[in-house]
């Protein structure tokens, strides 16, 4: 009896030279065969190679059978035999496995279990049994191997060259790679998810990203598209929008009557009209490019100014710096003035007089360097341990008719303080009466003041009359609550 008359499997001695290997072979490379010739050469080979009879005339015939035989598993040591220079390998034939469909699941059972197989050669072995219209249920029941694990094989053979190797590496994942896959399309997406790939890091958060930018884009040329179809004129996103702009969102505006909000669909018919997709969500914004121009009032806070009000701006920003150094100039002349007036041996009256009232009137706003101011007027050291120690010495021996000048030294920093407030801008505390009645005085002594100290009095003394005259009012007001109520012509009393 032959191995080829028969269907049980039969041992037999073969030149392995005689044997051909399987075209179906799972294995893409053999690897090294160095230490299995070695053993080889040594002990032989141990394990029997299954083979399977063929009926071409393509392949080597045994010269012992006259038939030619495919491996089935085994490819490795008639490999190493071959490099051994063996004469012949133990073998089992499996004519009941000549058929493509056993011959494939042999060699993956035969292989599938052992480490060295790559997850690559694995899918390959699995898609051929797949073009046989075998199920991945039925190829499992076949190898011995789950259903998922086949499923997954699967994917993975049907991935593009650029993804599947990696997957066989261990770099990525097999659901990573099929996302990957996704973007095949996309060469510039596809690149950018490879080089994520190959960092090792970040590939799920750029497969997401990849995703949401794909997603953004599509929903971005589907918005484009229905507002060319319905006439909407589109822009791209407007400088400052939506705070530093003039474009503001139609949500944002109402009629002139300032509480009618505007829709997208009652703002359609106005000449500004327009939209631009936002680029971080591909959604179309509807905008008004000129609301002020088509009356519109905006309902939400907008730094945005026009040009001319950008222009005002300006101009009383520059005339505001303008007046503040004027203010600081004048200031620096009268203290100056100040320095002369206090050191006047002999004070004149109406100068002492004005100071008494100024220091009854406004003793409450005296800043924190009143102190220093005084004692600079009066020429105490800035620099001494103590003003107060100093100021202390200055009374005590100064002589009794100049005490005056400690008067107007208080005056005067109470006066000055007042001013420099208003040059600094601060206008909160400020005591406009005080400016008028402080620029008066030092006039009528001698000084001369400058032009912005004339328009700041007559400022101040407009703001005074203009208070006396509400304080007036108001008295009035008073004066006739409490009057008495005729009737007839005679006098009641409300008591």
């Amino acid at each position: 009896m032959t191995a080829s008359t028969t269907t049980s499997p039969a041992f037999v001695e073969l030149d392995p030279r005689s044997l051909a290997a399987h075209p179906g072979n799972i294995r893409d490379d053999l690897g090294d065969l160095t230490e299995l010739t070695a053993s080889i050469k040594t002990v032989g080979v141990l394990e029997p190679v299954i083979i399977t009879p063929v009926a071409t005339d393509d392949e080597p015939k045994s010269a012992k059978t006259g038939t030619a035989y495919r491996i089935l598993a085994g490819h490795r040591r008639v490999a190493a035999a071959i490099k051994a220079k063996a004469t012949t390998v133990p073998c089992i034939v499996r004519v009941d496995l000549d058929s493509d469909v056993d011959s494939l699941t042999t060699m993956i059972v035969e292989n599938v279990h052992r480490a060295d197989l790559s997850a690559t050669e694995e899918a390959a072995a699995y898609a051929q049994l797949a073009a046989f219209d075998l199920t991945p249920a039925q190829i499992a029941e076949r190898t011995g191997c789950k259903t998922k694990r086949v499923r997954d094989a699967l994917k993975l053979h049907r991935l593009p060259d650029t993804v599947r190797q990696p997957v066989a590496d261990g770099a990525i994942t097999l659901e990573q790679a099929a996302e990957i896959a996704k973007f095949a399309d996309d060469e510039k997406a596809h690149a950018r998810l490879m080089k994520a790939a190959e960092s090792g890091y970040g590939l799920s958060y750029a497969i997401a990203e990849e995703k949401h930018r794909r997603d953004r884009n599509a929903r971005k040329a589907k918005n484009k598209a229905a507002l060319i179809k319905a006439g909407v004129k589109l822009i791209g996103k407007p400088k400052g929008y939506p705070y530093d702009g003039p474009v503001a969102s139609v949500s944002t505006l109402c009629l002139a009557d300032g509480a009618t909000r505007y829709t997208v669909e009652t703002h359609s018919d106005c000449p500004a009209h327009a939209a631009f997709l936002d680029t971080g969500t591909g959604e179309a914004i509807y905008v008004c490019t000129d609301p002020d121009g088509n009356g519109h009032v905006r309902m939400t806070a907008s730094r945005y100014v026009s040009p001319e009000e950008a222009a005002r701006q300006e101009a009383e920003e520059a005339a505001h710096a303008e007046r503040t150094e004027a203010l600081m100039v004048a200031g620096q002349v009268r203290s100056e003035f100040l320095h002369t007036l206090v050191a006047t041996p002999k004070q004149p009256p109406a100068l002492t007089a004005t100071s008494l009232l100024i220091l009854f009137g406004y003793s409450d706003d005296m800043a924190r360097n009143h102190a220093d101011l005084v004692a600079d007027l009066l020429g105490i050291d800035p620099d001494t341990d103590s003003v107060a120690t100093a100021y202390a010495e200055k009374i005590r021996t100064v002589n009794p008719a100049r005490a005056c000048q400690h008067l107007l030294a208080h005056a005067a920093a109470i006066a000055e303080t007042n001013l420099a407030r208003l040059a600094a801008g601060r206008t909160w505390g400020y005591r406009p009466a005080l400016t008028a009645t402080w620029l008066d005085l030092l006039e009528s002594h001698g000084y001369q003041p400058s032009e912005i100290e004339r328009a700041l009095r007559d400022e101040a003394v407009r703001d005074r009359d203009a208070e006396h005259a509400e304080l007036d009012e108001d008295a009035s007001d008073e004066d006739v609550d409490e009057a008495p109520v005729e009737k007839d012509g005679e006098d009641i009393d409300t008591d």
